[in-house]
């Protein structure tokens, strides 16, 4: 067993096989609402008897994301996504979040991530 003292620098190699990131986070900003309704997305669209299963958020293949309820609504009367008037395209997901640990970009909650190299000295 090495010495307490010898810090971080004792000559031992680590490498990683396997590591599996998982994050959780919430609408953060005042710019995070849906841009239908105009209701923040962690809340309730209109006519919703509470946040989460009765609103979730869905995506466009656009990019964009709307409360379920308001989208559906819209899409009685267009089919184009109420932002950019593409087209409208339900996403199965949003776009994968970066493998870098501790990085995320806007509107992506969930990152896994697997790697397998040796820490440097």
């Amino acid at each position: 067993m090495p010495p307490a003292s010898c810090g971080t620098n004792c000559g031992m190699k680590v490498t990683i096989k396997n590591w599996h990131a998982v994050a959780s986070w919430t609408w953060t900003t005042e710019d995070d609402v849906c841009g239908i309704c105009h209701m923040p997305l962690d809340g309730c669209a209109p006519g919703a008897a509470g946040p989460g299963d009765d609103s979730p958020v869905v995506w466009g293949r656009c990019s964009h994301y709307f409360h379920l309820m308001c989208i559906t609504t819209w899409l009685h009367n267009k089919n184009t996504c109420p932002i950019c008037r593409r087209k409208w395209e339900f996403a199965s997901a949003p776009k994968p979040a970066p493998a870098t640990p501790g990085t995320r970009r806007h509107g992506e909650g969930f990152a896994v991530a697997e790697a397998a190299a040796p820490v440097e000295d």
